[in-house]
């Protein structure tokens, strides 16, 4: 080949010429047909606000009896609010995700807070953890799962408050008031605070069975307790960072207080599946707009209207 070459250097340089050529004429053909294909897809996006117009067109109204919350604390959750609390996505990308095996009314993702309060006792079988706390025994693989991966990775953790009766929640809710008052609260002022982070006694989901408050054992052992400061310690990052890979969320999160009824707690985790808990952590929503979402992808538009024969208390 090499003697070829020497022998033949005008074909050689024009084989060169011919090949740059060919580069050429492909960068030609390609960009404009590739910008052209650009353009189009920019053409065919549409604003976010004609992006719900469209949606709501196509959905059927559902209406959903709630709580008459005098206080107006939270109001029932719409696509606008989806919309307005993840800017960053677009409620086509947001439904199109939505893990394919969830339905509306499946035991794993169903919602008890003020607006939507328990009507009649949760029917559970219960397992029991090491210290005696209950909780739903269809969650007890992984919850095991999740308590040894954090005792693995150097953050042990102790259940602290799991299932929960209404009568242990009323009881619960009378002491936390009055701690409040022998604290100098008045009443009503005792009763806003503990509306702050106990739920009403219709309205817990630790009556689920699907909810657990999670410390870290050094934090327990310190004699530390269900503080917003827990956020800081590494357990409650670990578990931040890695509770979705069990079927675990972070329920209350910051500055979703008007969505959820309660203020931020690092250590509350309801179980909702792990191809859930892992598209609800990646999106960042609450267990709330997650369920207005997936009655989107069912062809529903959830509404709201008080219902009087609910509990509020």
């Amino acid at each position: 080949m090499k003697d070829w070459l020497k022998n033949h250097p005008k074909a050689y340089i024009l084989g060169l010429i011919l090949l740059y050529a060919i580069i050429l004429l492909g960068v030609d053909i390609y960009y404009p047909s590739f910008k052209a294909t650009n353009e189009a897809q920019q053409e065919e996006k549409v604003s976010p606000d004609d992006e719900l117009a469209q949606l709501n067109q196509k959905l059927t109204e559902k209406e959903i009896g709630v709580a008459d919350l005098k206080d107006q604390r939270m109001q029932g959750v719409t696509l606008a609010d989806v919309q307005a609390h993840h800017p960053q996505y677009s409620l086509t990308e947001l439904i199109q995700a939505i893990p394919t095996e969830d339905q509306p009314g499946d035991w794993r993702l169903k919602v008890v807070n003020p607006l939507f309060p328990l009507t009649e006792p949760v029917d559970i079988q219960t397992a029991t953890a090491s210290n005696g706390q209950l909780y739903d025994e269809r969650i007890e693989d992984p919850l095991n799962h999740l308590m040894e991966a954090a005792q693995k990775a150097g953050y042990p953790l102790t259940i602290v408050s799991a299932y929960r009766d209404v009568d242990s929640q009323e009881k619960n809710r009378q002491s936390m008031i009055q701690m409040y008052q022998a604290g100098g609260a008045s009443l009503e002022e005792a009763k806003a605070k503990t509306d702050a982070y106990v739920a009403p006694t219709h309205a817990s989901e630790h009556s689920t069975g699907l909810a657990l408050d999670l410390l870290g054992t050094d934090w327990v052992q310190a004699k530390r307790g269900l503080e917003t400061d827990y956020a800081k310690e590494a357990s409650a990052q670990w578990l931040r960072d890695h509770a979705q890979d069990y079927g675990f969320i972070l329920r209350y999160l910051e500055d979703k207080e008007a969505v959820t009824g309660y203020n931020f707690e690092p250590w509350h985790y309801r179980y909702v599946g792990v191809p859930t808990a892992q598209y609800i952590k990646r999106y960042q929503l609450t267990l709330e707009e997650y369920l207005v979402l997936l009655a989107a992808r069912q062809g529903q538009k959830l509404t709201y209207q008080v219902d009087p024969s609910l509990p509020t208390d």
